[in-house]
């Protein structure tokens, strides 16, 4: 025991930790720490608004017509529809809808990349529960 903490207990916290995994900042309870930290010492966590899917439909007033979806990701300025539409009757109506996905954005730190906040918050719940399911088998 440690500080009353039963070494059976002290493995498993040690093998739960961010570090312990391949790249620590996109660890569920890795990027909470972040998050919690940087909300404690005041700074503005970086979010963004981003672009994370789309499509395309084309179609008459006939009832012919096609969908174009466009998986992202999308860099800054780019082009995310460009479909070639060649008419045969001039008469037919076309009509154009689009479907754009957005998202809130959370920057992993250290790193250039962004991972959406319902990603990162549904990550981290489910974190959490495999820690407590953890816990359940030593105390239960």
């Amino acid at each position: 025991m440690v500080g009353g903490i039963a070494q059976m207990a002290l493995t498993l916290i040690e093998g739960l930790q961010p570090y312990q995994s391949p790249d620590p900042w996109t660890h569920p309870l890795g990027l909470l720490d972040h998050l919690a930290n940087t909300d404690k010492h005041r700074f503005l966590n970086v979010t963004a608004v981003a672009l994370v899917d789309a499509e395309t439909r084309l179609f008459t007033d006939g009832g012919g017509g096609i969908t174009v979806p466009w998986p992202g990701p999308y860099e800054d300025g780019a082009v995310i529809s460009a479909t070639p539409w060649a008419m045969i009757d001039p008469e037919i109506g076309v009509h154009v809808e689009a479907e754009l996905t957005t998202a809130v954005m959370v920057e992993i730190p250290g790193q250039t990349r962004q991972v959406p906040l319902t990603w990162a918050l549904v990550e981290i719940g489910a974190a959490i529960e495999r820690v407590l399911d953890c816990f359940d088998t030593l105390f239960f």
